[in-house]
């Protein structure tokens, strides 16, 4: 598994907690299966295409830089 993958997951599920939202909300505001989130979170399903990373990015109100960790911020500001 990449390294980006592992940061990727890993920040994916801390912004949604932070956000309040759950794998269901997050996955029904981009169109997706809760388990492909769940999937994404405990990194098994890699590479995640950007237009998904922009949808989650968007739906979390963060950047895709945020998500794959570019930018260090615990808790990246609402954008």
């Amino acid at each position: 598994m990449s390294e980006w993958g592992t940061v990727f997951g890993r920040r994916l599920a801390v912004i949604r907690e932070h956000r309040g939202l759950t794998q269901a909300e997050l996955a029904a505001a981009i169109g997706k299966s809760e388990q492909t989130i769940r999937d994404w979170e405990n990194i098994i399903r890699h590479p995640v295409p950007l237009s998904d990373l922009e949808q989650c990015a968007h739906a979390m109100r963060c950047s895709v830089r945020d998500l794959l960790g570019l930018i260090y911020d615990p808790i990246p500001p609402v954008r």
